[in-house]
């Protein structure tokens, strides 16, 4: 439930980022 809220967040702050995405995810 985070991982899709964190994804969609990062995608509107970082933009491109999917590194912080995926790290994010792994971290939950």
């Amino acid at each position: 439930f985070g991982s899709r809220i964190a994804r969609e967040s990062n995608k509107k702050n970082f933009g491109s980022n999917r590194a912080a995405n995926q790290a994010s995810a792994g971290g939950v």
